[in-house]
């Protein structure tokens, strides 16, 4: 072995999670790398373990994973679990100061693989997906001629990775319990080479399908996808078709259509026979022109390559051909090519959902939400309030959600109205399953209009007996007796202020409300209702959640909401000093720019459609924006991050009710939620 003094001046030390068909080839590989040498392997069988090591002359072998992640000799671990097993390891791997390579697929959704890239961030190690294909020179070939031009503009890709297995298998691939099928196994790898010949053929860091349609044959028996075939349409309205398959006899080829002509390859290096060192083949046929066959040649076997290269970057962090931007995308469109063929495993349930671990870095990469003593409870509160509205899988909540409590948060904002019930049963469901209820503060809502029946109905269930109604609902599906701080969801004006504080004050003293508050209520409306509880011996409100932005909202964004952003309105709250829960704190994205890091421009299209010219396009508020981002340069934040800070800057409390759906959004805010605003900084942003 030739040492070539790496990161760690000597040969990097690899230890195998797991050691199943896969491994036993990477074992091979690691044996004939220049930089790694075989130092242990774990299996939850001993005995195999055993067997495994004295075949690859392996020193050590444990009985358990964990044993491997505690041998300080053991610089990297390769994951080769089941898929269902991959996040669950590599998390862990990472809290115990691990470098990481995973097997393909790096996680079960893009979720979870957001979760494994946050764990390695706070821990500081390096962690890569094992697509070894990438590193192949015939991919790096392939690459070559799509961005030289010589089939002309790049209209169509084709891949296909199908294989038949025995009608008599029963293992893993068949298996919905361990995430079976072809889109997971053999996929990815169809998803994968798509968006690197799309990035070739574009220029592009990172690309992703705008559209994914797909149809699969889900098999009676195994209940997994046994084969499928997707349409994914990208930036130039390039269109690829993926097949894939694990019940499918069919050519395994890799085609890119052009303007000019087409590359074939025959054999991709994700087959068997190519694995090896040798030559391979690329076929070059330009329209009007003879074919050419060039001839690539790979200096040493696959895995022992793939050894080397993730050595060659571990002080990076990420491998540039293989980046977590890159294999989050690519988790994200399979994602969403199994909920087009309506694939659902048990782990994509609220009974199967699978709790990962929470990552542990205790480094100046880990954000850090703060907390203020929220006077009319007693207890403190987090800066940030995490929205609930947008509540999606449970797989997917739970991993935003665990990631806000592990940074330091503590607060929920929920609805009786959000998503008809749906948001608040998912939030009762996490705080019961991770057993936190007594740890975090929910603040809900109720006393509103079910939105089917609005605007014509808008308050007919803003009375006292809609709000004990919707009230005793919400703590039916939020699991729990008390709500910590209840907001009244709407105002009805017709209704006096004195029956509302009657009532109110009637559930806080059965225990059912900790302390109570307004959203889309006017000042005198609020101002009523309190001379109404001092006159009379009872509690007024004590908060308020209206909507407050840097951007002051144009347009209501829903019928009759209460906007706190005018200079008027924060005057009052910093006179009365009452604690604000502001809802579209940062303007429903309005400050965003789509191309700030972590960020997917899809996703915020979506969100964002018809947002900026219906409730925030004014000249003042454009104007904002550009200053916020002038100073988020300055200060290392993006824009979003800036109109949030200046939100929590207000002479008044502030707690901003926030809705992110990823981990990257969240940390985008907890970091934000730290920056130090000047009062001269604040006039200036608002001009």
């Amino acid at each position: 072995m030739k040492d070539r003094g790496g990161v760690f001046g000597r040969p990097l030390r690899w230890g195998l999670l797991a050691a199943g068909r896969i491994a036993d080839e990477f074992a091979d590989g690691i044996r004939n790398s220049e930089t790694g040498e075989l130092r242990a392997v774990a299996t939850r069988d001993l005995a195999r373990a055993e067997a495994f090591a004295a075949k690859h002359q392996i020193p050590v072998c444990y009985g358990s994973y964990d044993e491997l992640l505690e041998d300080s000799s053991v610089d990297i671990v390769y994951i080769s679990t089941p898929h269902v097993y991959h996040a669950e390891w590599a998390i862990k791997a990472a809290n115990a100061g691990k470098h990481i390579l995973v097997e393909k697929p790096i996680a079960m959704s893009h979720a979870q693989a957001e979760a494994v890239f946050e764990a390695a961030r706070q821990n500081d190690v390096f962690v890569m997906e094992a697509y070894m294909y990438r590193i192949h020179p015939q991919i790096e070939r392939l690459t070559q001629l799509v961005r030289s031009g010589i089939i002309g503009a790049v209209r169509a890709i084709d891949i296909n990775f199908n294989f038949d297995i025995p009608a008599t298998e029963n293992g893993r691939l068949v298996d919905a319990n361990l995430a079976g099928g072809g889109i997971l196994d053999v996929g990815g790898y169809c998803v994968s080479t798509a968006r690197t010949v799309v990035e070739a053929a574009l220029g592009l860091d990172v690309a992703e399908p705008l559209e994914v349609k797909a149809i699969a044959h889900i098999g009676g028996g195994s209940h997994v996808d046994e084969y499928s075939t997707a349409v994914m349409r990208f930036q130039g309205n390039i269109l690829a078709t993926l097949a894939c398959g694990i019940r499918l006899v069919k050519d395994g080829a890799i085609r890119v259509y052009g303007t000019d002509g087409q590359i074939t390859i025959p054999n991709p290096p994700w087959v068997s026979t190519m694995r090896g060192a040798g030559n391979s083949e690329i076929i070059v046929d330009r329209y009007g022109s003879a074919s050419e066959t060039i001839t690539v040649h790979a200096d040493k076997a696959l895995f022992a390559a793939e050894a080397d290269y993730v050595e060659s970057h571990i002080a990076d962090r990420q491998a540039p051909l293989l980046s977590w931007p890159s294999s989050l995308a690519t988790m994200r469109a399979l994602d969403r090519w199994r909920q087009e063929v309506g694939l659902v495993y048990s782990r994509d349930t609220e009974e199967g959902a699978q709790a990962l671990p929470i990552a542990r870095g205790k480094n100046a990469l880990r954000p850090s939400i703060a907390n203020a003593l929220f006077q009319p409870l007693g207890k403190r509160v987090s800066r940030l309030v995490l929205g609930t509205d947008a509540a999606r899988d449970p797989e997917s909540v739970m991993v935003v959600w665990d990631h806000y409590i592990s940074i330091g948060g503590n607060t929920f904002d929920g609805a009786w109205i959000y998503n008809q019930g749906k948001a608040e049963a998912r939030l009762g469901w996490w705080l019961e399953k991770r057993g936190i209820r007594k740890e975090v503060i929910l603040l809900d809502k109720g006393a509103h209009s079910p939105i089917p029946q609005w605007p014509l109905t808008l308050y007919t269930e803003c009375t006292p007996e809609a709000l004990s109604r919707q009230h005793l609902e919400s703590l039916q599906r939020l699991r729990t007796d008390y709500i910590d701080i209840y907001m009244l969801h709407r105002d009805n004006p017709d209704v006096p202020v004195g029956e509302i504080i009657d009532v109110l004050n009637q559930h806080k003293r059965t225990g059912t409300m900790g302390s109570f508050g307004a959203s889309n209520w006017s000042i005198s409306r609020i101002e009523d209702a309190n001379a109404y509880a001092a006159k009379n011996g009872l509690e007024g409100f004590s908060s308020v959640s209206n909507q407050m932005s840097l951007a002051e909202m144009v347009n209501p964004v829903y019928p009759d909401a209460i906007s706190f952003g005018n200079p008027n309105a924060r005057a009052w709250l910093s006179e009365k000093q009452l604690p604000l829960f502001p809802w579209s704190s940062q303007a429903r994205g309005f400050f965003l720019d789509q191309k700030d890091s972590g960020y997917q421009p899809k996703d915020f299209a979506d969100r964002q459609a018809g947002d900026v010219e219906r409730y925030w396009a004014s000249a003042v508020n454009f104007a904002r924006k550009q200053r916020a981002a002038e100073l988020g340069k300055k200060m290392g934040s993006s824009a979003m991050g800036i109109a949030l800070a200046w939100v929590l800057h207000q002479p008044f409390p502030t707690f901003p009710l926030i809705g992110p759906r990823s981990i990257a959004e969240l940390n985008d805010s907890a970091f934000a939620s730290a920056l130090p605003l000047t009062l001269e900084q604040l006039k200036w942003l608002e001009g």
